[in-house]
C-alpha cells in the first residue's frame, strides 16, 4: 500500500467503506450530483491529488458534493434576496437549508479529512472551490479538519 494511502496515513478513518458509506448517507440526505457540465467545471482534478484510484475517487467525490452545495446554496441566497413574492422567499430559504445542511455534513466526520486532503494536495484548485461562496468560509472549515500529528 502507498504511504499517501488514506488507511495507513490515519488521515480520514481506519477504512475507506466507512467514508464511502458516510458519502452515501449524505447523498441520501439530498445532496445533488453533478451533471457532466458541472463535473467538467468543478477544479479539483484526480491527476492533482497523487493518490490511488480508490482513494482519489473518494476525494473527488466530497469536492463534488461540496461544489454542488455551494453553488445551492448560491443560488438560494439569489433566489432570497430577489424573491418577488412569498414562494419565491420560501423556495430561496428552502434551498439555501438544504445546501447548508449538506456542507455543514461534509465538515463533520471522516468526510472533512476528504476535503483537508484536497486542500492539501490541490491548494489552489480547491480554493476555486471555496471563492464560490465566500461567506461559507470553506478554507476556515477545512483547515479545522487538519489531522492531527
Amino acid at each position: 500500500m502507498a504511504q499517501n494511502s488514506l488507511i495507513v496515513s490515519g488521515i480520514i478513518n481506519p477504512t475507506n467503506a466507512l467514508v464511502k458509506q458516510e458519502l452515501t448517507d449524505i447523498y441520501e440526505a439530498g445532496a445533488k450530483a453533478l451533471k457532466s457540465p458541472g463535473v467538467d467545471l468543478q477544479p479539483v482534478k484526480r491527476e492533482m491529488l497523487r493518490l490511488s484510484d480508490s482513494e482519489a475517487d473518494l476525494v473527488i467525490e466530497a469536492c463534488d458534493m461540496l461544489f454542488a452545495a455551494l453553488f445551492e446554496y448560491e443560488d438560494g441566497l439569489w433566489k432570497e434576496q430577489n424573491a418577488r413574492n412569498s414562494v419565491e422567499l420560501v423556495t430561496g430559504r428552502v434551498s439555501i437549508g438544504r445546501a447548508n445542511a449538506i456542507i455543514e455534513s461534509l465538515f463533520y466526520g471522516p468526510a472533512a479529512r476528504l476535503l483537508w486532503l484536497a486542500l492539501d494536495r490541490a491548494p489552489i484548485a480547491y480554493c476555486g472551490i471555496a471563492r464560490i461562496s465566500p461567506t461559507m468560509n470553506i478554507i476556515d472549515r477545512t483547515l479545522k479538519a487538519t489531522p492531527q500529528k
